[in-house]
């Protein structure tokens, strides 16, 4: 089994060694490390390994920091600790060139732990996605922590917008129960069922296994195997399909990053 790993960290005082070695594991075949000046470092020394993720935090940063990343040749940014929402106007600019670079946009959504960063949740919220997706529509977009707690929320922009999908990392959504995760991926709407059909769906309680068609592998800090555990066993329990489930693994995150025939061609 493949399998691409599109939320990992690398911290200023961490050594690239120590952290592509955490999040390795069979069958990972690429790790996309999100951090800043280390991030670039850790692609240059391990390229068909590591995708470099650089860390934006709105606010703090200007817009000028994706020219930085991508003089260093990221393929994309992550969001997060935005000083006002991040779909306010004065951030459109940071979106506005990575569409043009043809990078990739991750953002933290939801609940953010800790104290002493002036921040706010609600600015993380998943719904500021919806005006980004909306006008950067060939902007490639994933949403971390699938909007905890706002899961439904999350699952109506998987199913509304092409250039979004999401991941499932996180302590709080490995804490959530499973008749609570069915209830969250029976979330459909009605034009999935054709043109025409408006007749209403109340008593379809199946799990909608078009929504997992829109989701990748993400760990976060853990190492692999918490999520790779999780990620199995909720699939299989929710009865997801094989073809979907390697959407999940890896496939997905193959083409938002343009590298599907590398993958392709690896063993496995």
């Amino acid at each position: 089994m493949k399998i691409i790993n599109v939320h990992a960290h690398l911290w200023d005082d961490q050594s690239v060694e120590e952290r592509v070695e955490h999040y390795s594991c069979e069958g990972m075949v690429r790790i996309c490390l999100i951090g800043r000046e280390k991030v670039r470092i850790a692609q240059e020394r391990y390229p068909d390994l590591v995708i470099g993720l650089g860390m934006v935090q709105p606010g703090s940063d200007g817009p000028e920091i994706i020219d930085k990343y991508h003089d260093w040749g990221l393929p994309g940014a992550k969001f997060i600790t935005p000083s006002a929402p991040y779909d306010c106007d004065a951030y459109l600019p940071f979106y506005e060139k990575l569409a043009n670079y043809g990078m990739v946009a991750t953002f933290h959504t939801g609940y953010l732990g800790g104290s002493g960063r002036d921040t706010s949740t609600l600015w993380m919220h998943p719904m500021t996605l919806d005006r980004i997706a909306r006008n950067f529509t060939e902007l490639r977009i994933v949403g971390y922590h699938l909007g905890n707690p706002w899961y439904t929320d999350a699952c109506s922009l998987a199913l509304c917008y092409d250039n979004i999908w999401w991941e499932l990392s996180g302590g709080t959504v490995r804490a959530t129960p499973l008749s609570y995760l069915k209830t969250v991926f029976s979330f459909r709407t009605l034009d999935q069922y054709g043109p025409g059909e408006l007749s209403h769906k109340l008593f379809d309680e199946s799990v909608n296994h078009a929504l997992f068609e829109k989701f990748c592998f993400g760990t976060d800090n853990p190492a692999p195997v918490y999520m790779i555990d999780f990620m199995r066993d909720l699939m299989e329990a929710l009865e997801v399909p094989e073809r979907t489930r390697e959407l999940v693994w890896w496939r997905n995150a193959a083409r938002i990053f343009g590298i599907e025939d590398e993958i392709v061609a690896l063993p496995g």
